[in-house]
């Protein structure tokens, strides 16, 4: 059994999950008390889940059920932890099960930065806005 390495950059923007979560209904609760077996006295009460939370994730007045589903204007979507969607354009992503190479492919400021200008285009935008993310894991 091995260690998988996963390392990737991604030039674009970054979305906490707190920002584009949108609750629809909230989390229905419900107390119930809890006895003792022997005595039959009520010990304590404990809270009920009867309803999970409903909700969606808005992005760019889009509505979508699963964090994993979003497509935005074709560009790449990285979900990171279950809390940070990236939205923008991989620049190099290796996948190794057994070993990580840092220094693998290259890519120059020129098109990195004509890259930038492209994504904040289709997201509508300012060019400062894009940002170059690194994410790494290990699993």
């Amino acid at each position: 059994m091995g260690i998988n390495y996963r390392q990737s950059c991604i030039l674009g923007i970054c979305l906490e999950e707190d920002e584009i979560k949108k609750v629809i209904s909230p989390a229905k609760y419900r107390d119930e008390p809890r006895f003792d077996p022997r005595t039959g006295k009520q010990t304590h009460t404990e809270r009920i889940l009867e309803k999970y939370e409903e909700y969606v994730y808005e992005v760019f007045n889009v509505q979508y059920q699963d964090l994993y589903g979003i497509q935005v204007h074709g560009l790449d979507t990285v979900v990171d932890n279950d809390e940070v969607l990236y939205i923008g354009i991989h620049i190099g992503d290796h996948f190794d099960g057994g070993r990580a190479d840092l220094l693998q492919g290259s890519f120059s400021l020129s098109e990195t930065d004509n890259k930038a200008k492209m994504i904040a285009e289709k997201l509508g935008v300012d060019h400062e806005d894009i940002e170059l993310h690194f994410i790494a894991s290990i699993g």
